[in-house]
């Protein structure tokens, strides 16, 4: 029976419930589909002051110091963070674990602390594999670790409560859905000036999630028909992913677009900024539409473009959506990483 510890700085908090919801789907499915012994050690997702998570971290070596005297066959560690430190320090007392790092994007594309990279580079010697959720993570990888990426395995759809519920496009009574955080990373500036130039009344837009914004999106509620909510489970995500006629993502920079994937999952059509990794998720006019060389007007211009689009043309769009997505479910995702811990890859 393999002894699996999991380690990661992003675990859902009340504050953030929808934080690092990835990687406790992947811990409880291990507990519920393999006779593996599963522990877990966390930060969980908060907002604090630089001097805060100083602290956090500082207290979460010595929480792990206990830890070193068992013995684990597999770490698995998600996150590039500081954390990183704990799996390097038990191989030192345990050289025969094997240890693996998966990559999520905003760890390795945002990373430009050349101290941090040194001290990273240094550390990873001790990792066994990286993982990382999309392909087009390699070249920063390889750029800034010295090290190729072994795996390319998304956070996987956790289809237990993501999943379609047959919705006709009649039924879908949301225009546009953005779910994710508030921040210029995500492009929800682009997106909110997208909407204040279409000025439709008629359009009906929901947003989900936290973080900056608050009152441009409160002024644009004058508008269009907007809601804005936040610290929803999955569960009341989902509905929502089944009750919108587009999922519209306009990130700056993503490992492996979850939410997107999510919503595509549920026959949800998305509209995606000109980001690579994007591109390798929605094909326009197959299962969405892409904003080449994304500006507020010319999103906006997509928009229009979408919310035109014929039902038939929609109901293609939605099926391939769908059909593109089944490889990302976490029962797939999660076998995967079955076999990889027990050298069967």
């Amino acid at each position: 029976m393999k002894r699996v510890l999991f380690i990661t700085n992003a675990y859902p908090s009340e504050e953030k419930k929808y934080s690092g919801i990835f990687v406790k789907n992947q811990v409880e499915w291990f507990k519920k589909n393999t006779d593996f012994n599963i522990d877990l050690f966390f930060i969980k997702r908060s907002f604090t002051t630089a001097f805060g998570s100083f602290k956090k971290y500082i207290t979460s070596y010595f929480r792990f110091f206990p830890l070193l005297k068992k013995q684990y066959d597999v770490l698995h560690i998600h996150f590039l963070s500081p954390l990183i430190v704990l799996p390097y320090i038990y191989k030192l007392f345990h050289p025969t674990v094997k240890v693996y790092l998966t990559m999520h994007g905003s760890d390795i594309n945002r990373l430009e602390n050349k101290v941090l990279i040194l001290i990273y580079r240094h550390t990873v010697r001790k990792v066994d594999s990286i993982i990382c959720v999309g392909k087009t993570m390699k070249s920063a990888v390889t750029e800034k670790l010295n090290r190729n990426p072994d795996y390319f395995l998304s956070a996987g759809i956790n289809s237990s409560v993501i999943h379609p519920l047959g919705k006709s496009y009649e039924e879908r009574d949301i225009d546009l859905l953005y779910v994710g955080s508030f921040y210029d990373i995500k492009g929800v500036d682009l997106l909110i000036e997208a909407l204040n130039e279409l000025a439709n009344e008629n359009l009906k837009v929901v947003f989900i999630g936290s973080g900056n914004y608050g009152k441009e999106l409160e002024q644009l509620s004058d508008t269009i028909d907007l809601q804005v909510l936040n610290s929803l489970g999955q569960k009341e995500i989902n509905s929502f992913y089944n009750r919108s006629k587009f999922f519209v993502f306009p990130s700056r920079s993503e490992g492996f677009g979850l939410s997107l994937a999510e919503a595509m999952y549920c026959g949800t059509p998305g509209i995606i900024s000109d980001l690579k990794q994007l591109k390798c998720q929605v094909k326009d006019g197959w299962n969405g539409y892409v904003c080449e060389n994304t500006t507020p007007g010319r999103l906006a211009k997509v928009i229009e473009k979408a919310t035109a689009t014929s039902t038939e043309k929609w109901y293609g769009l939605s099926k391939n959506a769908k059909n593109g997505t089944e490889q990302h479910t976490l029962d797939q995702i999660c076998s995967s990483l079955r076999r990889i811990y027990t050298g069967n890859d």
